[in-house]
């Protein structure tokens, strides 16, 4: 099976992976305010329900669907592969949200930097230098920083901060199997019809433990918040699938290493500004500096040689 080539069009590339950090950066914030009044699987039903239905008449348009009933083999693996891990992470990605804050949820995701560069020395052929390494301790190092105040809890007891972390392991996991999956699926298929078979699939898998009706116990601040995450879903998972397309794993990857940033600014300023919606983290200067650190050495494990 021959590999995935970038386009090289790497300026579109750098662009569609800064608006995917912002949307998945902001994201998490208002979908830890909306579990208040939703369940998991309702707020990912109605996610997918937008993003399939406003993707549905232009991908049918603009591309042939009944191709996809050619793949075989591999390629039809593949696209079961994107499907099912795109639907458990964003599963698994709320679920753990509800234990733990949006800061600790995308620090702890930046370890997906390094399970995509193991996936891509295999797939990508991609080679691993030694300043990947020092990113690598970097980033741990950066990691025991941020929990500094929370370790003990977090290595030696099961809480809520040690379940919401596993769950948060367990989507980055899935995040990464989508990502290399989807990356080697844009040979055969365009990055908007996998998107859209993701979303009707997942339209279908939900619904039978879904709560639509749920939306109608919802105030004005939370339905504005379910329209920003259903809209960041189909603008964020488009604009990455495509940045894919344009740029190197790697170099996407280094991108969406500043997401902790935004999401730690995002909530000191908006817990300043809306604190009835956004809830204010006190992080010391240590979990600060973490934060920091976890970001500079998720960049530098995704630098290439």
């Amino acid at each position: 099976m021959n590999v995935h080539e970038s386009t090289g069009r790497w300026r579109l590339g750098l662009a569609l992976s800064f608006v995917t950090a912002c949307f998945w950066g902001l994201a998490p914030i208002a979908l830890k305010r909306l579990l208040d009044s939703m369940d998991v699987y309702t707020i990912t039903w109605y996610r997918f329900l937008f993003a399939g239905g406003v993707l549905l008449i232009p991908v049918v348009r603009r591309y042939e669907l009944l191709s996809v009933l050619k793949l075989q083999g591999t390629r039809r693996l593949l696209l079961f592969v994107t499907i099912l891990s795109l639907c458990s992470n964003h599963i698994l990605y709320l679920l753990g949200l509800d234990y733990v804050s949006p800061s600790t949820v995308q620090v702890v995701f930046q370890l997906a930097p390094i399970f995509m560069l193991l996936g891509s020395l295999v797939f990508f052929n991609e080679r691993l230098v030694r300043l990947q390494w020092i990113g690598f301790a970097v980033l741990v190092v950066g990691l025991l920083l941020f929990f500094n105040r929370r370790l003990n809890e977090l290595m030696f007891g099961f809480t809520d901060l040690t379940g919401g972390v596993i769950l948060i392991l367990a989507a980055v996991l899935t995040w990464t199997m989508y990502a290399l999956a989807q990356k080697q699926l844009l040979k055969t298929l365009p990055s908007a019809t996998i998107a859209l078979l993701i979303y009707l699939t997942a339209i279908l898998i939900f619904l039978p433990i879904a709560r639509p009706a749920q939306l109608f116990n919802l105030n004005r601040t939370e339905g504005l918040l379910l329209a920003f995450c259903a809209f960041s879903t189909l603008i964020s998972w488009c604009s990455f699938a495509e940045a894919l397309n344009h740029l190197e794993a790697s170099r996407v990857s280094m991108i969406l290493a500043l997401i902790p940033l935004i999401t730690v600014t995002a909530m000191a300023f908006g817990g300043s500004l809306f604190p009835d919606v956004i809830q204010h983290e006190q992080l010391n200067f240590l979990s600060i500096l973490g934060t920091i650190l976890v970001v500079v050495g998720s960049m530098v494990v995704a630098l290439r040689q």
